[in-house]
């Protein structure tokens, strides 16, 4: 059942029973315009599949999410705060070339899958993504619906999201919502093997990083996906 605005306190929503939410914003010193054209880019080549790069494993909760529904929904919605200077301008940005699942197991990467990310100097990288599916093109302009931020609870410890997660399998909890929503910028599900620890990471060069300032994104596409390589 997909609960609507009539189900839950007047928060206009159009949302699952459970959910993965993640909250998108400015990365590697792209916007979310350019990184959902990347992710159309990869989807288009990749037969409908997309990676996101997320900061979390979900390893405790994605079983839970999976056991519920094989084909899960994930939602994208913007975030409010301002982008972490790394994020805005970082010192350096490295292209993830290939990965395992979360139990150790290797896996082989789409063969357009682009996912970047910002380095905090000093601090060895750790990232993660989404293997999403989206049978249609995806645009940065948004989809319908809202998500009730204040009243979302944590799968499957039923506490209340916290302010500082960025991406988690919630459901929507009791209660009428005082907040006045997230905006869905993007849907899509969740395909096996759902998410991916992402390994090997490789400096992309300002030259390539300076392609997507500059407008050129299909020649910077290319141009990541030739510093992966044969990677997989």
């Amino acid at each position: 059942m997909t609960l609507t605005s009539a189900d839950r306190g007047g928060v206009l929503t159009d949302l699952p029973p459970m959910f993965c939410w993640s909250k998108i914003g400015m990365e590697a010193g792209e916007s979310v315009t350019t990184i959902v054209e990347r992710k159309e880019w990869e989807r288009g080549r990749n037969g409908g599949i997309f990676l996101w790069g997320i900061g979390t494993s979900l390893r405790n909760s994605l079983p839970v999410l999976v056991a519920a529904d094989p084909r899960p929904s994930v939602l994208f919605s913007p975030m409010r705060s301002r982008p972490r200077a790394v994020d805005e301008d970082p010192s350096e940005t490295v292209l993830w070339r290939s990965a395992e699942d979360l139990y150790g197991g290797r896996c082989t990467l789409p063969p357009a899958a682009l996912v970047t990310s910002s380095v905090v100097t000093g601090q060895a990288p750790t990232r993660y993504a989404l293997v999403c599916g989206r049978a249609t093109p995806m645009e940065a302009a948004g989809a319908a619906g809202t998500v009730p931020g204040d009243r979302l609870v944590n799968v499957p410890s039923g506490r209340p999201m916290g302010g500082s997660q960025v991406t988690a399998v919630v459901s929507v909890g009791p209660g009428s919502s005082h907040d006045r929503g997230y905006p869905i910028a993007l849907r899509a599900h969740l395909v096996p093997p759902y998410v991916v620890r992402l390994l090997d990471p490789v400096s992309v060069p300002a030259a390539i990083r300076q392609l997507s300032r500059q407008g050129r994104r299909p020649e910077y596409f290319e141009r990541l996906l030739a510093l992966r390589g044969g990677h997989g």
